[in-house]
């Protein structure tokens, strides 16, 4: 796909094949796993403390738990930021 009339650099491409994936495998089978990614963990917990498969540019996508993608997205701070009913949850 082209962004700005420019092909994806290397691991945006790598990004943009996975995202491919898993689509194409949750429209074929209802399931996101695609062959050679990483496993789409079942999302059961309302509260965000399930494990979520977080995908990255590069093929460094990885399975983390709601409080570390949290964390790691400054989702405190972006909240902090967000008026009254407007987060997700609210």
């Amino acid at each position: 796909m082209l962004v700005d009339g420019q092909a994806p650099r290397g691991d945006q491409q790598v990004l943009q094949d996975e995202e491919l994936a898993h689509l194409s495998a949750f429209a074929r089978t209802g399931d996101p796993t695609a062959d050679g990614t990483l496993i789409w963990p079942q999302f059961r917990d309302p509260a965000g403390m399930g494990r979520i498969l977080s995908l990255n540019a590069g093929g460094s996508s990885q399975v983390a738990s709601g409080p570390e993608l949290r964390r790691v997205h400054h989702c405190d701070f972006w909240d902090s930021l967000t008026p009254p009913g407007g987060r997700v949850g609210d």
